[in-house]
């Protein structure tokens, strides 16, 4: 994916939790982002970015970093099958075409064996 091509999509005013979350992870996918960074690319609050980011972190999505005594928020592996399913129930429901293919099999490959996935 660019640079976030669907930045345009995040700053509607009326997005649901999944949109939210999966604006979160796909941020922090290759890099690790500050929380201000995220309140800033998403278009809302700190107080507000502060509750995702306990639910990504409790549910196990998203990782904590530390460096030079700051928070850095970073994707793990179980926000990427995250980020894969939402792409494939996009193009599944809207037609939404993300910037790189989605095959439904690659998604739902990583929960066939293991448990630890869901």
């Amino acid at each position: 994916m660019n640079t976030f091509n669907e930045s345009r999509l995040i700053h509607r005013k009326y997005r649901d939790f999944f949109e939210i979350v999966a604006s979160i992870l796909e941020l922090a996918r290759n890099t690790c982002v500050s929380r201000f960074f995220l309140v800033k690319n998403i278009g809302t609050n700190s107080r507000h970015i502060e509750k995702y980011l306990d639910i990504l972190i409790q549910k196990g999505l998203l990782g904590i970093n530390y460096k030079d005594g700051k928070v850095l928020y970073k994707t793990n592996e179980k926000g990427l099958i995250f980020l894969r399913h939402y792409g494939v129930l996009k193009e599944i429901l809207f037609g939404i075409n993300t910037d790189h293919p989605m095959l439904v099999a690659e998604a739902i490959a990583p929960l066939r064996g293991d448990r630890n996935a869901r």
